[in-house]
């Protein structure tokens, strides 16, 4: 098998530079292979090396992609000892989405392999987040994979989250450093509105827009100590309200699964299966 070719790219965004990476599989005709891209989780940015778990996990069906990969705004790109820094603030899921469907963009300027407008989406954690949110803002997203990531900033979960960072400030969480800065600190001196920190929040919140959600499917442990499977429920619970069922909508629940891909029992196997439809041609069941 041909090794693939690897791209570091960089856009202007919001008048800051980002990063990110593209791999295109070799000898593929124009328009043949469906976009998939990789969203990370955490704060320390992300490497190359990364999308192997996805790659793995499709196997002979890995040649068949190709394969998208955001840094977001202020976190590094790492690849072979070289690290790009994305310039800007952290936007953590707002602007995170933006960048991504930017560098989405530029792949499909770029890329005559790639079929045009479409995009297919694995997620975890924070990127699980922005998948979600990406899939609700443009409608060329059509398949996601979102693993135990947030879905509802209004939850009982996020306003003990917000007490106990208001009162105590930040610890080791995702994104509260800068939920902390941007929404609650402001909030408790009086320099932000109630009606603008809802907003805030509205805007990081896909369980308020599942009516516009393409084809999903979700994965979340009921041991998950960093992102509690509330988030799944929340919006398992809207889109039953909707009654999108599967396999427009899927969603699996691991009893005794944390925050790790390898403890969810078979949901590996299960995206898979869902990702590869990606591949059938349109209009095919």
């Amino acid at each position: 098998m041909s090794t693939p070719t690897l791209r570091i790219v960089w856009l202007v965004g919001g008048g800051a530079r980002h990063f990110g990476a593209i791999i295109v599989p070799d000898g593929a005709a124009p328009e043949t292979l469906p976009l998939l891209m990789y969203t990370h989780g955490g704060d320390g940015g992300v490497s190359v090396d990364d999308i192997g778990i996805v790659t793995l996990a499709l196997g002979e069906l890995s040649p068949r992609f190709v394969y998208v990969i955001p840094s977001f705004r202020s976190e590094p790109l790492r690849h072979a000892g070289r690290s790009w820094v994305s310039e800007g603030p952290s936007g953590h899921w707002d602007y995170d989405v933006d960048d991504a469907l930017a560098l989405a963009n530029v792949a499909f300027e770029t890329t005559p392999e790639a079929r045009p407008d479409a995009i297919h989406i694995v997620g975890g954690s924070r990127g699980a987040g922005v998948a979600l949110l990406a899939g609700a803002r443009d409608p060329r997203v059509e398949r996601i994979v979102a693993f135990f990531g947030p879905t509802d900033f209004f939850d009982d979960w996020i306003r003990v989250v917000a007490w106990k960072t208001a009162l105590d400030g930040p610890w080791d969480l995702t994104g509260l450093v800068h939920l902390d800065s941007t929404v609650v600190q402001p909030l408790v001196r009086g320099t932000l509105s109630t009606s603008e920190a809802r907003l805030a929040l509205v805007r990081r919140s896909a369980v308020l827009f599942a009516d516009d959600l393409p084809t999903v499917q979700v994965h979340h442990g009921t041991a998950d100590f960093v992102v509690p499977v509330s988030q799944a429920e929340s919006l398992m619970r809207t889109m039953a309200a909707l009654g999108r069922t599967a396999p427009d909508f899927e969603a699996f629940i691991y009893e005794g699964g944390g925050h790790d891909f390898l403890s969810l029992v078979g949901a590996i196997p299960r995206a898979v299966e869902f990702i590869a439809e990606a591949l059938q041609p349109k209009g095919d069941p």
